[in-house]
């Protein structure tokens, strides 16, 4: 299935249809490894059919592991993705994974409270929280000898 299905299949019925649908969407977007290809209909769809769906459809499992309150995530890569983990660690690693071959991408924190996560997954054991971030909370981490911290 592609994305633009889930963009025009929003019309639901029942309450089962749209739990229906929020899974099928999850399930899809944990399987991709690149979602670049088809950016813009993610974006359509986090920024407008999964928060309709989410109003419309009792979701509160999906945010389970997700601390209360303000609480960090994290990215490696750019800043405008819309999975972060709640680890350091983890987002470490994505940041250095293409090392390697000569790319080197960043590690960024943000602030966040639950309401703002769409859902969590740590079926990958990555910690994953999937949002819209708002980049004007984010604060990219700078490395230094090794280490990673939030600089100025």
């Amino acid at each position: 299935m592609t994305v633009d299905y889930y963009c025009d299949t929003c019309e639901l019925e029942t309450e089962d249809d749209g739990k229906c649908l929020l899974t099928e969407v999850r399930d899809e977007y944990t399987s991709e490894e690149f979602i670049h290809p088809d950016l813009k209909s993610w974006t359509i769809l986090f920024k407008t059919v999964i928060p309709r769906l989410l109003e419309e459809t009792p979701h509160d499992s999906w945010r389970d592991g997700v601390p209360d309150g303000e609480f960090v995530i994290y990215r490696g890569g750019s800043p405008d993705g819309f999975s972060w983990t709640l680890s350091q660690k983890r987002a470490i690693w994505f940041a250095e994974r293409f090392k390697p071959i000569g790319r080197h991408d960043f590690v960024y924190t943000m602030p966040v409270t639950k309401e703002e996560i769409l859902w969590y997954n740590d079926s990958r054991n990555e910690q994953e929280v999937v949002l819209v971030p708002d980049l004007s909370k984010v604060k990219r981490l700078k490395h230094y000898a090794g280490i990673w911290y939030v600089g100025d």
